[in-house]
């Protein structure tokens, strides 16, 4: 039995079964994946310890012929910055491939448990969220703490080599540009609606859009931001991908069959959900955006909080 079911059988999910081919199908594939984001896992922490390795050696065999005696002349200055830009190099190429690695595992994970959700989903129950991959991601994130340790450590030789602090500087002035960024990522909106009552069309929807946007939100909104091969799929991940749901209400919203299951995905991952009338003037739907804003930041701030 593959560890993916025994985990399965002991959490909430446990109720779920192969009922029939297409959740057997299902269930392989979600085998495969994980046998392939298990591969990738150990192949990301062997580049790891073959980066370690390839340094060492390296720093072995350019500093054999520094002579440690000696105070620093022109000669062993040379040794050492040709050591520490080819350590600075090496410690590049390894980032980048393990980069690589570590994009492609979390492409796979998000494969995953989009055929997860299909089956939570069937038995109603609560999506998985996964956040998409990208490669800024993949470069900077907490796996690859030690590159950045290694490009601190040679940076701070360099201005000591150098007798200036400028490349620490810059590179502690970069750290904290790349954490603020990462801190300041805009939340991102669902807006569920339905046009089957032509009391909401794509005009009154990119008002809406722009009004998000005016208050730091990226909204997501079918009609004006689909442009996937796979439409329903595309809405699924941007749904459960979301911070918080914006309901575009009108008389047809409550029969339209995928705004109702937009809403009950939406109530399940624990969303915040605010409801602006198709009628509701500039001001109130301002009032509304504003009250959520804080409240998504509050909710974000608890989740950061859970995962810990």
């Amino acid at each position: 039995m593959s560890q993916f079911h025994k985990s399965f059988k002991k959490s909430k999910y446990s109720k779920i079964t192969k009922d029939n081919k297409s959740d057997k199908i299902i269930f392989n594939e979600i085998n495969e994946m994980h046998a392939s984001i298990l591969e990738i896992s150990k192949y990301s922490f062997e580049v790891k310890k073959l980066c370690i390795t390839t340094i060492g050696v390296f720093n072995g065999f350019l500093l054999s012929n520094y002579n440690f005696k000696k105070p620093i002349d022109i000669d062993n200055e040379k040794i050492i910055s040709i050591t520490l830009c080819i350590t600075f190099i090496i410690t590049i190429l390894f980032h980048i491939a393990d980069a690589a690695t570590y994009f492609y595992q979390k492409s796979n994970r998000v494969r995953q448990n989009k055929y997860k959700n299909k089956i939570l989903i069937k038995n109603n129950l609560s999506p998985i969220t996964t956040k998409k991959s990208n490669w800024f991601s993949s470069l900077f994130n907490n796996s690859m703490i030690i590159y950045f340790v290694i490009y601190g450590i040679i940076l701070f030789l360099s201005s000591l080599i150098s007798k200036t602090l400028s490349p620490a500087i810059i590179y502690t002035l970069l750290s904290i540009a790349i954490a603020y960024y990462k801190s300041n990522k805009k939340p991102k909106i669902f807006v569920s609606y339905t046009t089957r009552d032509h009391k909401i069309d794509i005009y009154l929807l990119e008002h809406l859009s722009g009004i998000i946007k005016k208050h730091g939100f990226i909204s997501y909104i079918d009609i004006i931001n689909n442009d996937s091969n796979n439409k329903q799929e595309r809405v699924y991940d941007e749904l459960l991908s979301a911070d918080a749901m914006i309901i575009f209400g009108s008389d047809g919203y409550s029969k339209s069959k995928w705004a109702l299951e937009e809403y009950k995905i939406a109530k399940k991952t624990e969303k915040e959900i605010v409801i602006i009338q198709h009628n509701d003037d500039r001001h109130q739907i301002e009032d509304k955006i504003k009250k959520l804003h804080s409240k998504t930041i509050k909710f974000n701030l608890m989740k950061k909080i859970k995962h810990k």
